[in-house]
């Protein structure tokens, strides 16, 4: 699960790179920044390349940015933190089961990766990643054996609302952009997945987060 969370790391990277610029994220294959030159297999093997190349293009020598194995080493830890929480330490469970709640989940946290670097690169959280998602996750987690979905639908709901409101109080009553609908539409996602009861402690833990790190 680590090995193969690390490579999906690999195509998180692609995503965080190509998504803002509207630019495909399967053609063409993974190439250097700089130079546009095309990566071999072995100079796109997640973390090892990036140690061997000692962190430069193969081909310009041009410095790789330390995002990329960061992102694969993030994938890699979470996959193995939802591997132990879902699959090994819930033995009850059919096997099935516990397999189709790591797939649903480490792919949420995946999507949950890709827009954290995406936003704090662009300060944008496009649509094109969380509007297809929200449908797709809710739909999902009836396999994987979580929150009720009359819990996810009003979490999503809320989510979304809850923001909505604040942007709109910052737009109509004090004439000025407060907030960006981004964040509802994020919420609105961890709503369809985790559920209503979720969403406050998402909220204020995201403020500390942000708070921080602004």
């Amino acid at each position: 699960a680590v090995v193969l969370a690390a490579v999906w790391g690999s195509f998180f990277n692609v995503c965080i790179a190509r998504v803002p610029q509207h630019e495909s994220i399967v053609r063409p294959g993974s190439r250097c920044p700089h130079c546009r030159a095309p990566l071999r297999a072995f100079d796109n093997v997640p973390l090892l390349s990036y140690l061997i190349l000692r962190g430069r293009c193969r081909a310009c020598g041009a410095p790789i940015s330390p995002r990329y194995p960061l992102v694969e080493l993030l994938a890699a830890l979470l996959a193995a933190a939802l591997w132990w929480k879902f699959v090994t330490a819930d033995p009850d469970q059919a096997t099935a089961v516990r397999l189709a709640r790591f797939a649903c989940y480490f792919a949420f946290a995946g999507v949950l990766l890709v827009l954290s670097f995406i936003d704090l690169a662009t300060k944008l959280l496009p649509d094109l990643s969380t509007l297809p998602a929200i449908p797709i996750f809710f739909l999902s987690v009836f396999g994987a054996h979580g929150a009720g979905w009359l819990a996810r639908l009003i979490g999503a709901a809320a989510g979304y609302l809850f923001f909505r409101l604040i942007s709109d109080f910052y737009f109509y009553v004090l004439k000025r952009e407060g907030l960006g609908l981004g964040d509802g539409k994020l919420l609105a996602l961890i709503g369809a997945v985790l559920g209503w009861r979720a969403l406050p402690f998402v909220v204020f833990v995201g403020a500390i987060v942000g708070a921080l790190l602004s």
